[in-house]
């Protein structure tokens, strides 16, 4: 039992950091393109 919660806890672990590298990238870039077309 503790080895599948292991495996489960790595693989939730390892979405959640492939998630944050695409999602957060991309709302900077967005609030980023947000903000210069706001500024011009």
């Amino acid at each position: 039992m503790f080895i599948l919660r292991e495996d489960a806890y790595e693989d939730y672990y390892y979405e959640s950091e492939v998630i944050r590298s695409i999602v957060f990238p991309t709302l900077q870039v967005t609030t980023s393109n947000l903000l210069s077309s706001n500024l011009f």
